[in-house]
């Protein structure tokens, strides 16, 4: 979309709000939201294309940065409808301490993905957002980047009134706390609270086979209806054909990218020996997503989009939508990583634990951040692209967070902690490259 050179900013000019100053990179516009806002946002292209937005706010706060951190949490969870929140870590603005927050949501005919920033200037609370979409993200990043980079603090007080109400103060992370004397809020609860939320049919494998088989044909024949009168009960039900054996509009949209695919994608889970799968085609614009039983059903008990067993939950999404709903269904979201060096574990301890739950020990000498991470529950996902000759493995562990399955070597399991949102990225990346592979 640019081709501005990020490396550059110091010959872009600052705009100031409040305690902060942050550069606006070139030919992007000011846009007039108020005395409480300043929002930049990317030059006109066309009617079809998001314009990515920074905007920045500067308020008057007696909160500390984990209360803050909280509230961010808070408002992404409970106050946005439909959003993931994806990351939430630490970091810096102009050498102070921050939080840095990454979290996606639909928006009529784009998936948003946004990154905020938060951080204390004095008596204030800085909060700095960028937007843009999935598909924005690669040429987006390093500019958004280049801005947070060069942004400036100004410790400045309250002029005149009252300061706010106190905020309340959050549970504080005891790990974090014990291990490295770190003062963050818990994120503990934020990965029940995100359940993967499908809302297409969910249809039996046998009437899902029979959509298959289906694939651009107009009709079911009476002899077909016959002898699979109770899957074509189900695609009656769910509104996919017509009693005739007609097949609506419905099922045209909902198996149009799979008639006309040209990549697919895998997604393989375990938990506690339990196996589930979701599996992508890619194809006319969009992508059919079939689901089994998701993370927070598996692990949180989640019943309210719960896929029984034998059966398969339906959805066409947009093609930039993939990372996101692959993500949501494997659990990615906000944990305090602790990325230490890379663990090693026999492989057959590994699987046992895996298959049976933290009543397996860990490996004898086990340090902390491998004694938290073997207590967490687990879900292990890969990610399969045929189309790229590709595969990534993580292990979803709770509060420790995503953890890259690097492989095995010399019957010992390889393990890498990654920050969720290198996770995310990942997905993000990977996923471009497979959707443009014709």
């Amino acid at each position: 979309m640019s081709d501005i050179d990020p490396n550059v900013p110091s010959t872009w000019p600052l705009l100031t709000q409040g305690a902060a100053s942050v550069p606006r990179p070139p030919d992007w516009v000011e846009v007039d939201e108020g005395s409480e806002l300043l929002v930049m946002r990317h030059p006109y292209v066309d009617e079809a294309t998001f314009h990515p937005t920074i905007v920045v706010r500067s308020m008057p706060t007696s909160a500390s940065l984990p209360a803050l951190g909280a509230q961010a949490v808070a408002g992404v969870i409970g106050g946005m409808p439909g959003a993931r929140l994806l990351a939430h870590d630490r970091g810096e603005i102009h050498g102070r301490l921050a939080r840095g927050q990454v979290y996606a949501y639909d928006a009529g005919v784009h998936t948003i993905v946004a990154e905020r920033w938060l951080a204390l200037a004095g008596a204030h609370a800085v909060e700095i957002t960028a937007q843009c979409t999935v598909g924005q993200l690669e040429d987006m990043e390093p500019l958004f980047r280049a801005v947070l980079d060069h942004t400036l603090l100004t410790d400045s007080a309250v002029a005149d009134g009252p300061m706010p109400e106190p905020v309340r103060e959050p549970t504080r992370d005891g790990f974090l706390a014990a291990r490295s004397g770190l003062d963050v809020e818990t994120l503990d609860r934020v990965s029940a609270a995100q359940p993967y939320t499908p809302v297409g049919p969910v249809l039996s494998d046998a009437a899902f086979r029979l959509v298959l088989d289906h694939i651009g044909q107009p009709s079911m024949n009476r002899s077909q209806a016959y002898s699979a009168h109770r899957e074509a009960a189900e695609l009656v039900a769910t509104g996919l054909m017509d009693p005739d054996g007609t097949f609506t509009e419905a099922f045209r949209l909902l198996t149009l990218p799979v008639a006309q695919s040209r990549q697919t994608i895998r997604v393989e889970g375990v938990h506690r020996g339990e196996v589930t799968q979701l599996d992508v085609w890619f194809g006319g614009g969009g992508a059919t997503v079939a689901s089994r039983a998701s993370h927070a059903q598996l692990v949180h008990d989640d019943t309210s989009h719960a896929v029984p067993a034998g059966s398969v939950q339906v959805d066409v999404i947009r093609e930039e939508s993939v990372p996101l709903a692959i993500a949501a269904w494997a659990g990615v979201g906000p944990a305090w990583t602790v990325v230490t060096g890379e663990d090693q574990i026999d492989l057959d301890r590994f699987q046992a634990r895996l298959d049976h739950g933290p009543q397996i020990g860990p490996p004898e000498g086990a340090d902390d951040a491998l004694l938290r991470l073997w207590a967490e529950p687990w879900f292990a996902w890969r990610v399969v692209m045929p189309g790229l000759e590709r595969e990534l493995s993580w292990l979803g562990a709770g509060a420790a967070g995503q953890v890259r399955i690097r492989g095995v070597r010399d019957g010992r399991m390889h393990l890498l902690a990654e920050p969720s949102g290198y996770v995310w990225t990942t997905l993000v990346r990977e996923i471009g490259i497979l959707a443009q592979v014709r």
